[in-house]
């Protein structure tokens, strides 16, 4: 469990690809192409003689029977009639066929009949059927999981998670682990009870047990914390990710001035980038003074280089030579991002409305944050985005308040921006939460239960200053887990747990999606070598402008 998920991804793809000196075409569908562009890079498949990537449903391809071909592909309907259309039609010599979860008998019945040409030599489940984003960090790109209501199901994602869950569990081979789920959330329920039947009727793929403790899922609701994914925060990805977009670790700049052509799509993953990897985490402020010393360090580097006065010195040099331009590369890549968020910072008023939104999650301050807010919504250069998320924040806060402004600050909207999406999300969410399911307390203090003054999470508080007090529900959920005090009555067992047991791997999953921050949370708890080893998933990944647009796009009755 040492590399967590980025030992299984690379063993699955070793696998998928096998190493055999042939030249081979490799074929997958939409969900396999972005689950493979996380779990390894194009270098890696030319290392294994992937001559071509292509598309199993692009029926246009070229005839080369003199080629391999290994399809992988996720046992859906779609992905299925597309394989058989490629055995009715053959246009390669020998097939692999490699499925991302595990195939019916039906589907395996339906393939064998279609291999007129005899061109199928291997079938296998290859059970990697999650994005991988970070080392302890995937979901499964499943942007809406609600139907009618919040606490309804949409079926055809309660399948795609409930499969991907079980992908997760099975591949990194830590055995039937127990299933913990939040008491007041019915999707959670719902979720466990559909999981546990899954890994009962697989029971014979998992290992027996596990003799580094007792394995744990427990499984939360994204409405139980709305705070965390509508407001800022000032770590590196967590950042790019809210103000340039995160799609497959790939980050668009073609809209960015003063970045470079070649820098206008980069990459930004913790397995190919070392200064990424130390630097995903920071805040903004010591980001900042991290880019300056690895400028320094390529500079001394460049410096150097232009010292060749012998024979051996210019040997040395081209030895050298493709390091040196990857530390160039990776200087300027990172040069132009972290410049292009600070042009937003400064361009969207980040640091006055970060203030405004801790206020908010963090103190109870009616009057002058009513202030503010009228102040923000004034600034004519403003994004919307910001002013609704802002008013959302307020909504939630104060609703019980004697003096509730809300309709005053909704009203100023509507005249500024008219009936748009963001009218329709927030007024969605202020529904929800007007129902107290959800005690305005626990929204914002998590109540005495979570009482942060209590708790004692080492290494994950950082630097507290205005921008930093909120912490995710998450970390108060974290702390209390690893410490066998997660009070059962809120978060049960779908079966009683025999006594208290050493925790081994904890798997965290959020229904409604999980934010970079709480990917923040886990991932420095892992770095600092704690255990249990923890992995966070969720149905998608969120940031305030996708946690609004979901809610807009979701059609509840």
């Amino acid at each position: 469990m040492s590399g967590l998920l980025n030992e299984v991804t690379l063993s699955y793809v070793d696998r998928l690809v096998e190493d055999n000196g042939r030249a081979k075409v490799l074929l997958l569908d939409s969900d396999t192409t972005a689950i493979l562009s996380l779990a390894s890079t194009q270098s890696r498949l030319l290392r294994k003689d992937v001559f071509l990537i292509d598309k199993i449903d692009n029926y246009q391809r070229q005839k080369m029977r003199h080629l391999d071909c290994t399809v992988f592909v996720r046992p859906t309907s779609a992905s299925i009639s597309s394989v058989l259309e490629e055995l009715h039609d053959p246009k390669y010599g020998k097939y692999s066929l490699v499925f991302s979860n595990l195939l019916r008998k039906s589907q395996l019945e339906r393939m064998a009949e279609a291999d007129d040409y005899s061109c199928v030599e291997r079938v296998q489940e290859m059970l990697l059927d999650y994005l991988k984003i970070n080392t302890d960090f995937f979901h499964c790109n499943v942007p809406i999981p609600w139907a009618s209501s919040y606490q309804t199901w949409d079926t055809e994602a309660f399948e795609t998670c409930s499969e991907s869950m079980f992908a997760m569990i099975a591949s990194l081979k830590i055995g039937k682990p127990q299933l913990r789920y939040d008491i007041n959330s019915s999707l959670s329920r719902q979720f466990v009870q559909k999981l546990g039947q899954e890994l009962q009727a697989n029971s014979g793929i998992l290992p027996s047990s596990n003799k580094k403790g007792q394995n744990l899922v427990l499984v939360l609701d994204r409405f139980n914390d709305p705070v965390t994914p509508l407001i800022s925060h000032w770590t590196y990805q967590a950042m790019v990710d809210e103000l340039l977009g995160i799609v497959n670790n790939r980050v668009d700049l073609h809209l960015a001035p003063d970045v470079p052509p070649s820098h206008r799509e980069i990459v930004l993953s913790q397995d190919q980038d070392a200064f990424f990897k130390d630097s995903m985490f920071l805040n903004f402020g010591d980001l900042g003074a991290a880019v300056r010393d690895y400028v320094q360090h390529y500079s001394s580097k460049s410096k150097s280089s232009e010292q060749l006065e012998t024979v051996a010195d210019i040997k040395k040099f081209v030895d050298m030579l493709p390091d040196f331009r990857k530390l160039q590369d990776n200087t300027t890549k990172h040069v132009s991002l972290v410049g292009e968020l600070s042009r937003l910072v400064s361009e969207e008023h980040l640091l006055e409305v970060s203030e405004v939104e801790q206020s908010l999650a963090c103190s109870d301050n009616h009057s002058s944050d009513l202030q503010s807010i009228r102040k923000l919504i004034a600034l004519p250069n403003l994004s919307p985005v910001i002013k609704y998320r802002v008013v959302c924040l307020y909504g939630l806060r104060f609703r019980t308040n004697s003096q509730f402004q809300f309709g005053q600050l909704m009203q100023a909207l509507k005249i500024q921006y008219g009936d748009n999406a963001l009218d329709s999300s927030v007024h969605t969410l202020m529904k929800i939460y007007s129902a107290n399911k959800f005690p305005q307390e626990d929204l914002f203090s998590q109540g005495s239960l979570f009482n942060r003054a209590q708790l004692g999470l080492k290494g994950l508080r950082g630097v507290e200053n205005v921008y930093t007090q909120h912490k995710p529900l998450l970390e108060s959920i974290l702390s209390l887990l690893v410490r066998n005090k997660l009070p059962i009555e809120k978060y049960p067992f779908t079966a009683p747990p025999n006594g208290e047991q050493e925790l081994g791997c904890v798997l965290i999953f959020v229904i409604g999606g999980v934010t970079f921050e709480e990917a923040r949370v886990v991932g420095e708890w892992n770095k600092l070598g704690n255990t249990p080893k923890v992995i966070l998933g969720g149905t998608d990944v969120i940031n305030p402008k996708k946690f609004l647009r979901v809610i807009e796009e979701t059609n509840w009755s």
